[in-house]
């Protein structure tokens, strides 16, 4: 491929992240009544989540720590929370906007490991994933 065909797909994918990231956000918008009624928001993740950002502890309930659980997706919710407040906008928008990156990354990775169709198509196929 030349310079001019990987600039064109780097193009390409840019607008289907883009839309990707508008899917999301317009799911999560659809959904928002039932934020914390369904999926992660009514697991002891988001349990985990609000106590980190209620009390600053890692823990199910208040003053009992928790090591039942992968602490990595109960921070990125934390962290979330903490910025947009408890609600179904802050998580989407964090969930959204991690997503984009990852597809991003992918991209990268595939282009420096094989080429940049390869690259393209591995980012193509990850951000169709529901």
């Amino acid at each position: 491929m030349t310079g001019t065909d990987n600039k064109k797909l780097s193009r390409i994918l840019l607008v289907i992240i883009i839309i990707g990231l508008f899917l999301k956000l317009g799911l999560g918008f659809h959904l928002r009544a039932s934020f914390l009624k369904r999926g992660n928001s009514h697991t002891p993740m988001n349990a985990l989540a609000f106590n980190l950002v209620q009390y600053g502890e890692y823990a199910l309930s208040k003053d009992i720590p928790s090591i039942d659980y992968e602490p990595l997706y109960p921070f990125f919710m934390a962290i979330a929370y903490k910025i947009f407040g408890i609600s179904w906008f802050g998580l989407t928008l964090f969930q959204a906007l991690l997503f984009a990156g990852s597809t991003w990354f992918l991209f990268k990775i595939g282009t420096r490991i094989w080429d940049v169709k390869a690259g393209f198509i591995a980012a193509v196929y990850f951000s169709f994933y529901p």
